[in-house]
This record gives C-alpha cells, structure tokens and sequence, in this order.
C-alpha cells in the first residue's frame, strides 16, 4: 500500500504541493471541462437544466457539444457541497477519479487474473499513473480520465465470459455508457478495440481447431450466456437513451465530421510515437534524439514510457514464440494476453502516419463516427491499459516461474521499480486559482437588472488566448447564476459566431446578430474585464 500511495502522490503532487490551489491543466480546455463540471454542480441546485448548461444562451441542450463528463461528476459535485470552491473541488476530483483507476486496475490484476503483487503493482502504476495521462492532464484533457473505469469495466466483462452472471453484464453495458458519457474519445476507442480483440479471437479459433470446431464451440458458448447477452443488450440500450439525448440534437447539426486534413496532423509518425516530451527518465533522452518534434499543440504528447513498452513488447514476443506451456502462465492466461496484446499492436498499426498517408482512414471512412474524431493519438491513452495488462503479466511470468531464484526475482522487481518511477512527468501545465481566476474572482456582482451577460470586446494580455477570454466570461457567468451568450468546445451553434473578442468590430457584428436573432436586448449586460466593470449592452452602442 505504501508503493501505491507513494504513485497517487506523485501524480497528484501538483495540487498537493499548491495546498489545493494548482491542478493539472490549461487556461482553455482545463477551464472548460470546470465549467462543465460546475454545470452539473448547478443541476443539483435546480438552477441549470441537466443537458442544458448556461452558455451559448438561449441555445437548448449546449452539453451536446463537449464531453458530459458524467463519471466525474459525482466527486466534483460532493467537493462542491462539502463548501469547498471549483478549483479545490477539480482537484478532488482527479485526486479521486486516479484513486479509483489505480485501486481497480489492482482488483482487476489480483483478483480476476490472478497475478501476483509486484505484477499488480506495476500495472497498476504504468496505467493509472501513467506518463501518457500525466501529459493529457498537463493540457487540460480532464475527460481522458474516463481511462479510470477501465479496469472496472474489464473486471466485470471477465467476470460475465467466464461465469455468465447477468449482474456483471449489465454492469459492463452500463458503465460502457456512462464511460461514453464522460468522454465520448474513450468510449468510442474501447469500443474499437474490442471489435478488433473480437476479430483475433475468431481468427485465432479458426486457426487453432479449424471452422466445424470454432463453429460448434462459439454456438455452445452463445447459448451457455444467452441470457446475460440479452441483459448486457438491454442494458446497453437504455443506458444509451440519455447519450442520445444529449447528442443526438447536436449530431442532426454537424454531420459532416472532421475534415481528413485536420485529422492527419494528429497522427504520429514512429518517432512521435515513441516521444517522451516530459517524462523524468525518458524525455532527456527523447528532446536528444529528436530535438524540437512537432507536438501538434499537444495532441501527439500521448506516447508510453519507454520501460512499459519494452516489457510489453517482450511479453507478446515470448507469449506468442513459445511452442509449449509458458512457467508461471496458465493457458488461459496466455491466450487472452496474446489477444489482448496483438490486438494492441493492430491499432497501432491503424495509428502510424507515413506522409499524409495512414490506415486511419479506413476507420475515417468505414467506421460509424469514425469522421468525428479528430485528435487521433489519444487512442494511445486507452490502449495504455491493454499494454500495462499485457507488461504485468509479463511480470507475473517472470516472477513465478523464477520460484526461489532471488537473483532473477531481485532483476524483476528493478523492472517493477523502473516502471513506476518512469512515469514522472515534469510538464509545467498548471491551472492555478489565484493566478488563472484573479480577474474572474475582481469583478464586482452584477447589476441587479442583468438578465444574461456577454463578454465585451477585449484587448488580450500578452500571451493570452482569445479563447480564454470566453472561458473568463464563462466562469464568471457561472458564479452568479447568469446565463451568458459566449461559449467554449470543439463544436459551435450554428450560427454563432462569438469567436474573437479581440476583433472589435467583428465582434460586435456577431454579438449584434446573435442578439437580435433571438431578441436578447432587453436585460442584457456586458462584462468588460479591463474596466472591472458591467455595462449595460445597447444596440446602438454595439452597431459601428
């Protein structure tokens, strides 16, 4: 328990160290996902509509157009009630969502594969600690920690194939959703990658005992769980009732997708793939080989540590090499982590860029919203907890079959030390309130008049983003319970085109358009940063 609590705490030092005033994180994406949070915080005052948060106002079901982060919420929502404030409560909740991850990677590692304590532990570490999360969080990519729940989901799946409960396939389908509903990246991604474990699993019994046998031996299966099929079924669709209420009105808007120009940037090639920008024992190493790598703002930040891999990949190479029986590897065990690390190296495969070219997309084109997704390369986050599977029975192997050998056994456990202490990320990305909030946290309370808000034309400060002044007028909004017509997410209401507030006259134009089409004039007031102010917004002051 020391060692895992030793992992939480240097995954978690940023806020730790802060006294709760840091968390992981950036002023855009970091900041939204804490609206998003304090949205949900807000349903459980009634003072917000569950799919309908208060920005883009008056547009109906805004939640649409981000990650719901639902899996998330329940921490958040407690540290907000408990009085503590929204960065405090942000921080509370990744403390606890890498808790969970670590604590279920553990139950998943011991108790459903049965591997030993040095295996678990590593696992444990390389994924729910993992340097690829480490560098997601850095940019503010809260909903990555969706990867949380996938030792429960894998434990409750292994349960449901082996003993056919109907409690744990239902189970499965509905935290498949509501890993969905917290990020639709990683429930999208899982769900790839158990087509593809599906597809080697087939492939592998036609292989092994020939077409009449596979045949004969799937129909016996299949009627031997038919019934927690039909629940695991059942339950997938109702959970996935609240998914579609969410965004299905969005998906009837924008169903062109991502343009495959936009997309191919944030596929690696092989060296961004193997890129440890940041990490404590690798990333001297990596800046060394490759100096200067293009990291496309972030999105190709996703690669393993270097240790993780290189277990992972002796694993599947001795695993599938051997022609007898593997010491310290049931046949069972073996056999589902051959599938699970080939089907690892497959998507992998799918990810490589070469020029402008990639498999990719295949999946761009064939896949059902396969064209919505853009930044590719977090796929290496959820995969991340195949390959930390795959290394820690590895471990598991080494260590058993070494029996009373202390040499081999004291090597395995230096192994087990490397792949917990590469995890170390030493990005500065941090998020702090006293720094990021002081202008939100300076305005006085709004005009007792104000109806809505919308942010006034700003100068930026230097190094400051436009998008950042949405999320200041944003949070702001937020704090006094006013809905507010600027917005921030990957997607936007049609028609909106609130974008560049440091675009004066542009700007106007668009607030006045967005305002008359919906007649907010009367009770609408402008936040003005620079002045520390609230103006009333006239039509004839915002008209050039």
């Amino acid at each position: 328990m020391a060692v895992a609590g030793a992992a939480l705490v240097v995954f978690n030092r940023t806020l730790l160290l802060s006294g709760w005033d840091a968390v992981p994180g950036d002023l855009g994406d970091g900041r939204f996902n804490l609206a998003v949070l304090e949205h949900w915080y807000r349903v459980t005052l009634a003072a917000e509509s569950w799919r309908s948060p208060d920005y883009y106002f008056p547009v109906p079901d805004a939640l649409g157009y981000s990650d719901a982060l639902v899996l998330l919420a329940p921490a958040y929502v407690a540290g907000r009630w408990s009085g503590l404030g929204m960065v405090p409560a942000l921080a509370v909740t990744l403390a606890t969502a890498s808790a969970v991850g670590f604590a279920g990677m553990i139950w998943f590692l011991r108790r459903s594969l049965r591997l030993v304590w040095p295996a678990a532990m590593a696992g444990a570490g390389a994924f729910a600690t993992g340097t690829a999360l480490s560098q997601s969080l850095a940019i503010g990519h809260v909903q990555m920690m969706a990867i949380e729940a996938l030792p429960w989901f894998a434990a409750l799946v292994w349960h449901s194939l082996r003993r056919g409960g109907t409690v744990a396939a239902s189970g499965a389908a509905l935290l498949l959703t509501m890993i969905l509903l917290t990020s639709f990246y990683v429930g999208w991604f899982l769900g790839l990658q158990l087509l593809v474990m599906a597809g080697l699993g087939l492939v592998m019994a036609l292989v092994l005992v020939g077409p009449q046998a596979a045949r004969a031996g799937a129909g016996a299966w299949l009627r031997a769980r038919r019934w927690s099929l039909l629940v695991a079924g059942v339950s997938l669709a109702l959970g996935l009732v609240p998914f579609l209420l969410i965004y299905g009105p969005v998906a009837l808007q924008h169903h062109d997708g991502r343009p495959w120009a936009e997309v191919v940037r944030t596929l690696p090639d092989i060296r961004q793939w193997l890129e440890a920008r940041g990490n404590l024992v690798w990333g001297p190493v990596a800046e060394a080989i490759w100096p200067g790598l293009s990291n496309e703002g972030g999105e190709l930040g996703k690669g393993l540590s270097w240790g993780l891999l290189l277990v992972f990949a002796a694993t599947v190479a001795g695993a599938g090499a051997a022609r007898g029986p593997v010491a310290g590897l049931s046949p069972e065990l073996r056999r589902w982590g051959l599938v699970l690390g080939i089907s690892v190296l497959v998507c992998w495969s799918l990810l490589l860029r070469e020029g402008a070219g990639s498999a990719w997309f295949m999946m761009y084109q064939g896949v059902p919203g396969g064209c919505s997704i853009r930044s590719v390369f977090r796929f290496n986050l959820v995969l991340s907890f195949s390959v930390a599977v795959v290394a820690a029975i590895g471990i598991h192997a080494a260590w058993v079959g070494a029996k009373s050998n202390k040499v081999i056994r004291l090597g395995v456990g230096g192994v087990v030390a490397l792949l917990l202490i590469e995890q170390t990320n030493t990005l500065p990305g941090t998020l702090s309130r006293s720094r990021d909030f002081a202008g939100i946290e300076a305005m006085p309370a709004p005009p007792p008049a104000c109806r809505a808000a919308v942010l006034l034309p700003q100068t930026p400060p230097p190094a400051y983003h436009r998008w950042s002044h949405q999320l200041d007028a944003v949070l702001l909004a937020q704090s006094w319970g006013l809905p507010v017509l600027n917005g921030y997410s990957g997607l936007a209401p049609e028609g909106w085109g609130l974008f560049d507030p440091t675009d004066r006259m542009g700007y106007r134009r668009a607030v006045v358009a967005w305002v008359d089409r919906y007649g907010l004039w009367d009770g609408l007031c402008g936040i003005d940063f620079e002045a520390r102010r609230w103006f009333p917004v006239v039509r004839a002051d915002m008209v050039p």
